[in-house]
């Protein structure tokens, strides 16, 4: 959600702390979908960080299975 005169997000970071095991990894997916096509903003870019490839894949392979179904 973002202003309405600009249509600029209002917010571009966010912290979320969750305790292990209680998904964080679908809600990051979740919500790097939502704002590289739910938005509607042309062009939009989403980035999200690992250390391992195994890591990255913790997000990657979910957010891929939702926007398959």
């Amino acid at each position: 959600m973002g202003d309405k005169a600009t249509g600029v997000r209002r917010f571009r970071e966010t912290y979320i702390e969750i305790s292990k095991g209680n998904g964080k990894s679908p809600l990051a997916a979740a919500l790097c979908n939502y704002m590289a096509f739910g938005e509607g903003e042309i062009g939009s870019e989403v980035y999200t960080a690992a250390t391992a490839r195994q890591q990255a894949r913790y997000v990657f392979d979910p957010a891929s299975k939702m926007l398959q179904e």
